[in-house]
């Protein structure tokens, strides 16, 4: 999977450390509010990336935690968490970044309640 396979469409990203029980136990909440009602949305698509260090929850079973329908699940920890260096950020999570079409960042927030309501004012804006 590329980047550019993505072109055309807003990402909403999730950002979450597998050791930080609060985001595991958030996942059913967050599929309720967002994930759900984006999955099949034509012009969203949603990628969570997961900071899977050893000790805690494996991206595996965060997969298994939710809906089949969850979104791609990246392993950050892998790659010297590069997605969190890109957009700076720190061990505090989760956080929710919303890029538009062009890969631009343009929302970062640690609530999903501001990501939620950020990503449909932006979608009934492109309309």
């Amino acid at each position: 999977i590329k980047l550019a396979d993505f072109k055309d469409k807003v990402l909403f990203l999730i950002y979450e450390e597998d050791w930080w029980a609060s985001c595991y136990s958030a996942i059913p909440q967050l599929e309720e509010d967002i994930i759900i009602p984006y999955i099949d949305h034509p012009d969203v698509a949603i990628i969570n990336f997961l900071s899977d260090a050893p000790g805690g929850y494996s991206y595996g079973a965060w997969g298994s935690k939710g809906d089949d329908r969850i979104p791609l699940i990246v392993n950050d920890y892998d790659y010297g968490q590069m997605f969190g260096n890109w957009f700076g950020i720190s061990w505090s999570s989760p956080w929710y970044l919303i890029l538009d079409d062009d890969f631009v960042l343009i929302y970062k927030t640690q609530s999903e309640s501001e990501a939620k309501e950020y990503l449909e004012q932006f979608l009934l804006n492109m309309e």
